[in-house]
């Protein structure tokens, strides 16, 4: 056999080989294949966590009975496996007392197996996948009122620096009852049309306070406590934040804080007469903080009053969770008759 018989032969082969997965991955997708994952529960330095309550789920179609529903535990070193048919999604929700609840899935099509299913089973079988149960250290009540998912504050004045109070989360008079400024924001816009020429932008500064400023972490985005315990004092502090959303024509620019993101801010900060620096509030931006055209937005947000406590571990999770047992508790409670 001449090299272009070969080469022809072998594509017929690799081509006949690909449609057999993506037949294999259609059937698993359609009707469904079988699963294995191994779930790894580890704490925030990683150790095993033994004895976590891990509830999975893999997602069926409902001729199949719907979700399949596992209730697992953790072993000592800190396994449990879950396995069954699956469509190719499997979450996982994991609790113990003292811990921040963390949840996940792992969508089984999307992983870089090749082929993805293979023998009626999904590939990698029997992969271990690392779940992050972190530990409640020193929770503090922070400022934002539990339930409160999302802050928007009307934006007053466009195109003038307005203070913004970072713990009671409010502009200053004539515009609000904030009482500090923490940090400075300015908005501005540009709208001749909604879809597609327009302009926002806006740039929060906090150089009315020395050494103020926040920086940037990635957030534990399947845990109910998502960002650091501690703010780093020593961190490098960027005095502004600049966010701007615009659109002309097909050409789009963004500049924003990311979903996996979040700011660690420093602001009230107090130098001696030497400008040494002595103290300061630490605290949290941890969701959306942009702007449309009339309001502000903020995701959560802690704010620790004491100063140079770099405690950033809000109870705001930790209420939630509290205040729904309380609501679950007084559903179940039926008045006697």
């Amino acid at each position: 056999m001449n090299l272009k018989a070969t080469i022809v032969v072998g594509a017929l082969v690799a081509y006949s080989l690909h449609g057999v997965a993506d037949q294999a991955l259609n059937r698993a997708v359609t009707d469904g294949a079988k699963a294995k994952l191994v779930l790894h529960v580890v704490d925030q330095e990683g150790k095993a966590v033994e004895g976590a309550t891990v509830k999975c789920w893999l997602w069926r179609n409902y001729s199949d009975g719907g979700p399949l529903g596992l209730d697992l535990i953790t072993d000592r070193n800190g396994h449990c496996t879950a396995e069954g048919k699956c469509i190719g999604v499997v979450a996982w929700s994991v609790r113990k007392e003292g811990y921040y609840k963390s949840s996940g899935e792992w969508k089984l099509s999307q992983t870089k197996a090749n082929p993805k299913v293979s023998g009626g089973k999904w590939q990698p079988w029997g992969a271990t996948r690392d779940v992050l149960l972190k530990k409640m250290i020193a929770p503090f009540t922070a400022s934002v009122p539990p339930g409160l998912e999302q802050l928007q504050r009307n934006i007053p004045v466009f195109g003038q620096w307005l203070p913004m109070d970072l713990n009671l989360l409010d502009w200053l008079p004539p515009h609000g009852n904030g009482r500090c400024a923490d940090a400075l924001i300015i908005c501005n816009k540009r709208v001749k049309n909604f879809i597609n020429d327009f302009e926002f932008t806006m740039t929060v500064s906090f150089t009315n306070n020395p050494c103020a400023g926040v920086y940037r972490i990635k957030k534990d985005i399947e845990s109910d406590h998502q960002w650091a315990y501690r703010a780093d004092s020593n961190a490098v502090y960027s005095t502004t934040y600049q966010y701007a959303l615009a659109r002309a024509g097909a050409a789009e620019r963004r500049q924003e804080l990311g979903d996996g993101e979040c700011f660690v801010f420093r602001t009230r900060t107090k130098t001696d007469d030497d400008g040494n620096f002595v103290s300061a509030h630490y605290g949290v931006i941890a969701g959306e903080f942009s702007m449309g055209s009339k309001s502000l937005f903020l995701g959560d947000i802690c704010f620790n009053q004491t100063p140079n406590d770099t405690n950033i571990e809000d109870g705001y999770y930790l209420r939630r969770r509290i205040e729904g047992r309380k609501r679950s508790s007084s559903a179940t409670v039926r008045p006697k008759k």
